[in-house]
């Protein structure tokens, strides 16, 4: 679950362990998939594009529950900042995204948790 950014890392707090954790950049192949709860848990995923039979769906993060929002986000090495996020989408088919609607929950959501998003290229679903 995403808690957090601090000294130019994005932090979460890995559910199973209960440890922290810092996030980290991605590379040509692997994302994070993620999920928004209503009760505003940021749940994310490591996933390595080229391993399907290890791929945790948007529904297995949710729980199978409902969700404000789902899709994947990508971090990138910027300067001195470890880990910024570069791109955020709404893809996930089980959750059928709502056209983009849902992505200003999420914006807010992280810059509650102080996540700077001026340099992210948010995509959505029908664009």
């Amino acid at each position: 679950m995403l808690v957090g950014f601090y000294n130019g890392k994005l932090i979460g707090d890995e559910l199973k362990t209960r440890t922290c954790t810092a996030l980290r950049p991605n590379s040509e192949g692997n994302s994070y998939t993620w999920v928004l709860t209503p009760n505003g848990a940021f749940i994310y995923k490591w996933w390595g594009h080229d391993d399907r039979a290890n791929y945790t769906r948007h529904s297995q993060l949710g729980n199978g529950d409902p969700v404000i929002c789902a899709g994947e986000i990508r971090l990138n090495r910027r300067n001195y900042v470890e880990s910024v996020i570069a791109m955020i989408n709404d893809a996930s088919g089980h959750y059928k995204p709502d056209g983009g609607a849902c992505l200003k929950y999420v914006a807010w959501k992280l810059e509650k948790l102080g996540v700077e998003t001026t340099e992210t290229s948010w995509y959505w679903r029908g664009e």
